[in-house]
């Protein structure tokens, strides 16, 4: 933590006025709003990003290598080659050296994100307020889990500390949530998302206690009546793989 953390920390008060003041946040919707704010927020991007990527002259084919490079990268990571563009012909390497051109204009253009530090943060409130198991059908009803899982997706493929912070925080929060809840009353649409989320939590955590959250979480998710559901955690999502 910061200096600035423990500041915080130290004016925060007693067990007993956070959760007054945890009360206060669930009674006046803030979790509702702050889900608005990051909603609002990326359809803005993805309006600029269109705008951009017209202007620069990058097409779906040249984004869909931007993001399967980017995938490879990270896969890669750990790992160096000298001779990965050796043998490349010199078409190859001209397209490699466009996409890349286009990208950096694309970075240089990109629009505005919500600060990690700040993603950060609202994670920290989410996993504070989901440790309370009073408050978890509220934060349902507030739209925490699509919260959480706006901020996951936006680091999935990232690999810094933040970035993993990030994704580890929203993903113990939304499995913490689905423990309590009956899974018939989570959005249809966010089943399969919430999957990926909760192993991909149990594939990175650094805390067996977060491991143990995501399982359970998935075991109550295969307790619904849908074969699919099971298919997709098994399967789709490779899920033996991971456990």
């Amino acid at each position: 933590p910061t200096k600035q953390d423990e500041i915080i920390q130290s004016r925060a008060g007693d067990k007993a006025n956070i959760k007054l003041v945890q009360c206060e946040l669930i009674k006046e919707n803030c979790i509702f709003l702050i889900f608005n704010i990051v909603k609002f927020t990326n359809q803005e991007n993805e309006k600029i990003d269109a705008f951009v990527n017209d202007e620069i002259g990058l097409s779906e084919t040249d984004q869909i290598r931007l993001k399967q490079r980017e995938e490879q990268r990270r896969k890669e990571r750990y790992q160096f080659d000298p001779n990965k563009y050796k043998y490349q012909s010199a078409t190859e390497q001209l397209q490699r050296r466009t996409l890349s051109h286009k990208n950096t204009q694309r970075v240089k253009y990109r629009s505005f994100e919500l600060e990690e530090k700040l993603q950060m943060k609202i994670c920290q409130v989410l996993m504070m307020m989901s440790a309370e198991y009073e408050f978890r059908g509220s934060l349902v009803q507030q739209k925490a889990v699509r919260l959480c899982m706006d901020l996951f997706f936006q680091h999935k493929h990232k690999v810094g500390n933040n970035s993993l912070e990030v994704r580890q925080m929203a993903s113990a929060c939304v499995a913490r949530i689905c423990i309590s809840i009956n899974p018939v009353l989570l959005n249809v649409n966010d089943v399969k998302p919430i999957i990926e989320c909760l192993l991909r939590l149990v594939d990175e955590a650094q805390h067996q206690l977060y491991v143990y959250e995501a399982l359970l979480a998935l075991c109550n998710l295969s307790s619904m009546d849908s074969d699919d559901i099971k298919i997709d955690i098994a399967v789709h999502k490779k899920g033996w793989s991971v456990l």
